[in-house]
């Protein structure tokens, strides 16, 4: 895809959030764009990072619009921020969307 998908945090309560997943192209439907998943990628840290200082890892491959992520105690009340990207079938990804981020309880 030549755009970013568009995500948010749908739903945060411990230890876990819901992650929605939206293409803003067709935005009123669930449907990821033909022959496209979308590249997920985190990193948990201190709180006010902007996106040149967030090392993103622990890329994941998401093939639904909506992403149930859990999380460590440890991880309590420190911010996850996440970032994503469509990926096709042969591996190519397109732009990177902006950092989204939250605080995990």
């Amino acid at each position: 895809a030549d755009h970013a998908p568009k995500a948010s945090v749908d739903h945060n309560e411990h230890l876990l959030m819901t992650v929605r997943i939206l293409d803003p192209a067709e935005p009123l439907t669930r449907a990821m764009p033909h022959g496209q998943k979308v590249m997920m990628e985190q990193f948990i840290g201190d709180a006010g990072l902007t996106e040149p200082k967030i090392p993103f890892a622990n890329g994941r491959i998401v093939g639904k619009f909506l992403k149930e992520v859990d999380f460590i105690a440890d991880n309590m009340g420190k911010t996850v921020y996440w970032r994503f990207c469509y990926i096709n079938s042969t591996g190519e990804m397109g732009p990177w969307s902006v950092a989204l981020s939250d605080v995990i309880r």
